[in-house]
């Protein structure tokens, strides 16, 4: 591993398909503490979630300087369902695809605030500015309530959610 600022980066051999002379091209972020509500109903099922089945969350865009180099995408969630256990669905989508890029599902109880973290490795695959969105959902209905309880915030406006991107060379 090769550590750049406080961030490892895996080198060749490590699994990581890195080079040993990877770096930290650049970092993106979104940050958001304001609270809203989702009423999106997310089938837990096989089929890949699509934007129809959920609501938005935040974005961040970035414009890689190269194709091949790889993105490292950061996803923390905060947030609650309200009207009886269940999962909630978040995930990420990549410009105007209507199929999210990569979700993860947590089983949570009602009323109780959750961190949702997930990393999401990817090529840029262009040079072009692209856009991610996070989104979020719940199964059977239940109202999703992000940085916040049951539809309010929560610790005066200070829980965050965020997306962060980061464009690494290989």
């Amino acid at each position: 591993m090769t550590t750049f600022r406080g961030i490892a980066i895996p080198s060749a051999g490590t699994g990581g398909g890195g080079s040993s002379s990877s770096r930290l091209v650049q970092v993106v972020n979104t940050t958001i503490t304001t609270s809203t509500t989702i009423t999106a109903t997310t089938p837990l099922d096989d089929t890949i979630p699509q934007t129809s089945e959920t609501g938005a969350i935040m974005s961040c865009s970035i414009t890689p300087t190269s194709a091949t180099n790889k993105l490292k995408i950061t996803v923390m969630f905060n947030g609650s369902v309200q009207g009886g256990n269940g999962n909630l669905v978040v995930g990420i989508w990549q410009d105007a695809n209507t199929g999210a890029t990569a979700v993860v599902s947590q089983r949570i109880q009602d009323q109780i605030m959750v961190n949702t973290p997930f990393v999401y490795y990817m090529t840029a695959g262009t040079i072009s500015a692209t856009t991610f969105t996070v989104r979020g959902g719940t199964e059977g209905g239940l109202t999703l309530t992000v940085n916040g309880r049951a539809g309010a915030r929560i610790m005066g406006g200070a829980t965050v959610s965020s997306i962060t991107i980061e464009e690494i060379l290989v």
